[in-house]
């Protein structure tokens, strides 16, 4: 009897682990690393439409997104990868452009292009890991290799991408990072919070730069203190 069940059951079960493995073989870790969730995508194409229409001059500061190809030649440039919801952000605009008067993004800070983000990061990575270090550098999560910084105010100040998760354990989170105080903030917990932030910053037209702490996912910003 298991016998005649097994050979009825036989091109039944061939057939679903055909499939199953057709489905793995779809679904390669390339693929996965560069999975960027809808939500991201349609946030960006609705901040696209809010910041033409609310603040045009903000937007025409905004510079034309980056290929694939492009950004694959900084990553070699950098010998680097490139987070897959950060490809997207630079897919879309690649940073501003700054000559003094341009209206920031995000509070006090302008968009960074993809170049200067790897350049200030690999900088400022050289401070952490050098022997010859400056003092502050070696207080402990004054600054992490994991943090990449596209956000700036042009006085050694940026907002980072955290890929490590600093503080909270949580990674992909933003992270605001002083160059002269003894603390650092976690502003929100994603990309994505960040972006709904700005969204709500343009559809609103708020004007004071301290308010868009009030747009955050609820319980941000986070102030964690550095202890040496």
């Amino acid at each position: 009897m298991k016998i005649v069940l097994l050979l009825f059951l036989l091109p039944f079960l061939t057939t679903v682990t055909v499939r199953a493995a057709m489905r793995a073989k779809e679904i390669s870790p390339l693929a996965i690393e560069y999975f960027v969730s809808p939500d991201l995508k349609a946030l960006l194409r609705r901040l696209d439409a809010s910041l033409q229409k609310n603040d045009p001059t903000l937007y025409a500061t905004l510079q034309a997104p980056l290929t694939d190809a492009e950004i694959q030649a900084l990553e070699k440039k950098y010998d680097t990868k490139v987070p897959a919801e950060l490809r997207e952000l630079y897919r879309w605009k690649n940073g501003q452009r700054f000559d003094g008067k341009t209206h920031s993004l995000f509070g006090n800070k302008t968009f960074m292009t993809l170049e200067e983000a790897l350049l200030n990061r690999d900088e400022l990575n050289d401070l952490t890991t050098s022997e010859q270090t400056e003092d502050q550098f070696k207080i402990r999560n004054w600054w992490r290799v994991s943090w990449i910084p596209i956000f700036e105010n042009g006085g050694g100040d940026y907002l980072c991408y955290d890929t490590e998760g600093t503080f909270t354990g949580k990674p992909n989170q933003i992270v605001d990072y002083y160059h002269g105080e003894t603390y650092r903030r976690v502003v929100a917990p994603t990309l994505t919070a960040m972006l709904e932030a700005i969204t709500t910053i343009v559809d609103k037209k708020i004007e004071d730069e301290d308010d868009y702490t009030r747009a955050h996912h609820p319980g941000y910003p986070r102030r964690f203190d550095l202890t040496e």
